[in-house]
């Protein structure tokens, strides 16, 4: 909210108090007019909240006398363009009919209230006098002191605020009513400091009209000092008769770090219902009371909105119980070296998405695949290691151990696949063709810690186990499996059993030759169980070297099952095989492998 108006030069600043059932506003104004038209309040943009704010429309300009030279006569002259307006002295104001007011002035309509009051003089600030935290005063003490009975309703309301939901709305208005019933005062406010401004946060006007406003120069003082002050009967009779009757009093409220945070302002006048003078030294002990409390209240938010943002930040990474733990305990992140299981997942063709789609479209496409790639992660109680271009990396069993790991990591690859016809079917008209993705997981031994920095976290594994995972994802492509997990993944599923061992191959940059197995699920059709069957056939008829079984029985495989691509590939191995077109590797026992020559393909 934009608080202050432009101002200019010879101007005496003034106040906009702008109250009603849903807002309190306190608006600088130092230009030479406002005004209310369409429910909003120029020059500083605000909107009314006001079921009538279409029908009300009126202008305030500074009289040509309203200058700082003659303090003493400061008027405005109020134009009414909508709704009658409802004068202070009773009289109404109707359409098109205009009066000059002198300041302080306060006006009506609909469940709206608007002041315009001078800004005080910062000369008021030396009839202040500061509240001593051990229970002494400058102040002299006007009355008898409070009764048993009134400190014992005090102390009854600061334990209520004690009880209360910190930092919630309905906290710091508990404690603004508070200063009124029991504390004594006709008008409290809890106020926020913001770039050098004051939000209302909350406020209890039992007297309205004494004004619904806070005196600046006092709050200003008080957050300048960081120290209560109220004012001083005493010092007060020098002032003008309308300031010399009303007594204020702000104590200030603290972040966690001791910077003033704002403060809780409270005033009582002489009325009908008053004729105490000032405000007793005990009663100011209350005020400074109520403020330790949004003191607290407000330390209480602050850490509890920081754990918050910062699990939201940790949740965007890990599972939501991963999180947690973290908030509680950070020292789990730090480095070790344990097992894990790694998930990569890539996009196919994203060239040639990035060539066809415009930039939004290829983004949106590209967020859509990320959230359903991370949700089915994170259902998995894995975490996200990072994100690259078109692909996503993820771990188990770090940093709280997994008993299960391998079998959530495979169970997140299917769970991916499994989502690839809603996104098919959401992005069809955009895309013209099938969208096609490639899983690779990988268990093995890793060093997992914080590769990031103290403002960045950067949380996840390095080492052969990332490696290989990736090479696995690439290998998808030339082995046309859109899931592959290595044997040692396989190896570690308890209650997903059920694979199909594709080969044994050579991964680039990997010494040792690697079995690799697809995940199947547990309640697999009868024709992908006859596959599997006669695919292990085939496979082991070619290990074995008798080509001619194998090649007959796959050659039948790409009759019965033209999309299975796994049979194509060992096909095309076995004919090239026969054809001399390939070596064996003798240290792979006539086993299918990924050429060198596709390094580049699969990195």
């Amino acid at each position: 909210m934009k608080l202050h108006a432009a101002s200019q030069v010879g101007l005496r600043p003034l106040d906009l108090v702008v109250h009603n059932d849903e807002q309190h506003w306190q608006l600088s104004w130092l230009a030479p007019e406002f005004s209310l038209q369409g429910g909003v309040l120029e020059p500083w943009g605000v909107t009314l909240a006001d079921s009538q704010r279409d029908e009300l429309e009126f202008k305030v300009r500074r009289s040509e006398k309203s200058s700082l030279s003659e303090p003493q006569s400061l008027t405005v002259d109020l134009e009414n363009h909508g709704k009658v307006l409802h004068l202070e002295s009773g009289k109404r104001l109707y359409q098109g009919e205009q009066r000059q007011l002198i300041l302080p002035t306060r006006f009506s309509a609909s469940r709206s209230s608007f002041e315009v009051v001078p800004q005080l003089d910062p000369m008021i600030a030396q009839s202040l006098s500061p509240v001593g935290r051990d229970g002494s005063s400058a102040i002299a003490s006007h009355g008898s002191a409070p009764s048993a009975a009134t400190l014992a309703h005090w102390f009854e309301s600061l334990g209520h605020l004690q009880r209360c939901a910190a930092g919630s709305s309905e906290f710091f208005q508990a404690c603004a009513c508070a200063l009124v019933e029991p504390g004594g005062l006709d008008s409290a406010m809890i106020l926020q400091l913001r770039e050098g401004n004051y939000d209302i946060l909350a406020s209890r006007i039992e007297v309205p009209e004494l004004g619904a406003g806070f005196d600046r120069t006092v709050v200003d003082e008080v957050a300048r000092t960081g120290v209560a002050h109220y004012s001083d009967p005493l010092k007060l009779k020098d002032l003008p008769r309308e300031e010399a009757e009303r007594y204020v009093i702000g104590a200030p409220f603290f972040d966690a770090s001791r910077n003033v945070k704002g403060v809780v302002f409270g005033m009582r006048g002489q009325h009908r219902h008053n004729s105490r003078r000032g405000i007793r030294p005990l009663e100011a002990q209350f005020v400074s009371l109520v403020a330790d409390a949004v003191t607290a209240g407000t330390i209480r938010i602050e850490h509890e909105t920081n754990c918050v943002r910062r699990q939201v930040l940790l949740e965007q990474a890990f599972p939501p119980s991963v999180a947690r733990r973290l908030v509680d305990d950070p020292g789990i992140l730090q480095a070790k070296r344990t097992e894990v299981s790694v998930l990569f997942v890539d996009l196919r063709d994203s060239t040639t998405i990035t060539q066809t789609l415009p930039p939004e479209k290829i983004y949106g496409l590209l967020g859509d695949l990320m959230n359903e790639w991370t949700r089915s992660v994170l259902e998995t109680s894995g975490s996200v290691l990072d994100y690259f271009g078109d692909g996503l990396a993820a771990f188990w069993n770090a940093p709280i151990e997994q008993p299960e790991h391998a079998q959530a990591a495979t169970l997140a690859a299917m769970a991916i696949m499994e989502r690839l016809p809603l996104l098919q079917a959401r992005w069809e008209s955009d895309l013209g063709y099938r969208l096609r993705l490639g899983v690779g997981v990988h268990t093995g031994e890793a060093v997992i810690g914080n590769a990031g920095s103290e403002k960045r976290l950067k949380y996840g594994p390095r080492g052969e186990a990332i490696h290989a995972a990736c090479r696995i994802e690439a290998a998808t492509k030339q082995l046309r499996v859109p899931i592959l997990i290595s044997e040692s993944t396989a190896n570690r599923l308890i209650h997903q059993p059920l694979t199909r061992r594709i080969g044994r191959v050579l991964l680039p940059g990997i010494a040792d030759s690697t079995h690799l197995f697809e995940p199947l699920p547990i309640n697999a059709a009868a024709p992908l169980l006859e596959l599997r069957e006669r695919y292990q056939e085939a496979l082991v008829a070619y290990e074995e070297g008798q080509l001619a079984s194998a090649w007959a029985t796959l050659r039948q495989l790409k009759v019965d099952f033209p999309a299975d691509g796994a049979s194509q590939w060992l096909l095309e191995r076995v004919e090239a095989l026969v054809n001399g077109k390939i070596d064996r590797r003798r240290t792979d026992s006539l086993a299918p492998y990924v050429p060198q020559q596709h390094d580049e393909a699969t990195s």
